[in-house]
């Protein structure tokens, strides 16, 4: 006897298979991808994760993205835009919904316009931080990038519209895009800014255009898919330097953190402040992580010992801004272990954090660089940016939040981490990044091998600590697909406001569902 469910199985199948044979009739059937070992691929994360992943499609343009996204929206499928698929520790390529189909855009990686003089390029979905610092070496550029630390192979796009960051004056990657181009659910093409009416000279150069600015939606968001977009570069400082402080103790680790924050707002350092913790140190040092490495083993420090606290922060200016700059950090911050200024790339045979000191210089001077990537493999094994960590069972969770930058927020989100990993099995590997001088970005990681069968243990940590953080106020600045919710809903009004935009510009729900989009009715 055929039952409803059965006949509702064999309707969603039946569906499928009909969106399959139109989407290979529309890019090509090379790229339609549903052998199983690439969705399986596809459905892991370096966590655990129970999602299925009917199909892989690679559109090369805007027009096969359009054709893609009508063909979803007629057979009733969901589709997850993915640029580069290395989101390590937020879920790689897992879809946020229990179901669906990955819309891979790395075909798509033009530089399709460039201008030295007025310092931007645009640039797709698909073109990552080393193409585009290859990019402007070919063209004898005196434009930076602003690197992240996720790695070479990252997609400028997909960081920036997930408010990453680099260290930089422009490391505040959603604060230098503008001209956004894109795809609607219904297959229609919209531009932001200037670029609303048409192909505007000033699209590219002035990001608001003329009345409400759109921008924001897509950012963070499940709206529409962004094919396109504009990114101002930086020009090359006249001089630059990166400081390096390290700390024994909490206490003046604290005490330095308000003292650099106060030349934020002064505008005295123009960089980013990165703040590390031991743990974080240990873990950017694969020369330490040799085959008997335990990511949960408390103890396995062996020879090396780094300081508590670690503090890396970039000066940007004229050769006397920033000398006078270094003799006021001197004068103002005396407790501290150690303190080295980096005007150029740390030389080799520096003692540790040798690793993490010149991969550090490299991304604040505008190279991208190769760590902490390196942290994600286990069993001191050193990729070449073409493994990926999911195949090895590295197991990354990352947790995010945000605080005001005060001394007393700092100490209090320090002891929740602290009492929260306390016989947890893990260790805290910290990051804390300043990209605004008023606010504090935490992002702690949980690394563990998934072969010892820790994953249930891992995210018990990892829904502790984010509940944690919730009660104290330290809202996530940035999701996973393994976000547990949490608590974190909007109010009701912006909740309905945020469900009705949803459905005006998705009615079908069709891209990215149960991501940010769908946080009120988590």
């Amino acid at each position: 006897m055929i039952t409803q469910n059965d006949q509702e199985v064999s309707s969603e199948s039946t569906q499928l298979e009909l969106a399959v044979t139109a989407w290979r009739l529309a890019i090509g059937v090379e790229n339609v991808d549903t052998r199983k070992k690439n969705l399986q691929i596809a459905e892991t994360a370096t966590f655990a994760m129970e999602r299925n992943v009917n199909a892989i499609l690679y559109p090369l343009d805007q027009k096969e993205v359009i054709a893609c996204v009508q063909i979803a929206g007629q057979f009733a499928q969901s589709i997850y835009p993915i640029s580069r698929g290395l989101n390590w520790g937020f879920g790689s390529k897992v879809p946020g919904h229990d179901t669906g189909i990955i819309l891979d855009l790395s075909r798509m990686d033009g530089v399709i316009e460039y201008n030295e003089e007025l310092a931007y390029v645009r640039v797709q979905p698909g073109v990552t931080h080393s193409m585009l610092y290859k990019f402007l070496q070919s063209q004898q550029s005196e434009l930076w990038v602003a690197p992240t630390g996720a790695g070479p192979d990252t997609s400028v796009i997909g960081n920036a519209l997930e408010r990453g960051h680099g260290v930089t004056p422009y490391g505040d990657n959603i604060s230098q895009i503008s001209d956004l181009e894109v795809v609607l659910a219904d297959g229609e093409v919209i531009r932001t800014g200037f670029g609303m009416y048409g192909n505007h000279r000033l699209s590219p150069i002035d990001r608001w255009g003329v009345g409400p600015s759109l921008d924001g939606l897509f950012s963070q968001s499940s709206l529409g898919i962004v094919t396109s977009l504009t990114l101002w570069l930086m020009p090359k400082p006249q001089a630059s330097s990166m400081g390096y402080l390290t700390f024994s103790n909490t206490e003046d680790f604290l005490e330095a953190m308000v003292k650099l924050r106060s030349l934020k707002l002064q505008e005295a350092i123009r960089g980013g402040i990165v703040a590390t913790n031991d743990w974080r140190m240990y873990h950017s040092e694969p020369s330490l992580m040799g085959p008997n490495y335990n990511y949960s083993m408390a103890g396995c420090y062996r020879d090396f010992t780094f300081n508590k606290w670690n503090i890396v922060f970039g000066l940007y200016g004229t050769s006397l801004a920033i000398s006078e700059t270094q003799a006021t950090i001197k004068e103002q911050i005396e407790r501290v272990s150690s303190m080295r200024f980096f005007d150029e790339a740390p030389s080799e045979n520096i003692s540790y954090p040798n690793e993490y000191c010149r991969a550090m210089h490299s991304i604040f001077s505008g190279v991208p660089g190769q760590c902490p990537s390196r942290m994600y493999f286990p069993q001191g094994k050193a990729p070449d940016f073409g493994v990926q960590p999911e195949a090895d069972q590295c197991g990354i969770i990352w947790l995010t939040a945000c605080s005001p930058f005060l001394q007393k927020d700092l100490s209090i989100a320090n002891s929740i981490i602290e009492e929260t990993f306390e016989g947890s099995g893990f260790v805290p590997d910290i990051n804390i990044f300043c990209k605004r001088p008023r606010s504090l970005h935490y992002h702690i990681a949980i690394f563990y091998d998934r072969r010892t069968g820790d994953d249930e243990l891992a995210m018990q940590c990892y829904r502790k600590l984010e509940q944690k953080f919730f009660e104290a106020g330290y809202f996530p600045h940035r999701l996973g697909a393994h976000y547990g919710g949490a608590e974190l809903k909007q109010l009701d009004r912006v909740g309905a406001l945020m469900a009705s935009l949803k459905s005006t510009f998705d009615p079908k729900s069709i891209i990215g569902n149960g991501k940010y989009c769908s946080l009120n009715t988590r």
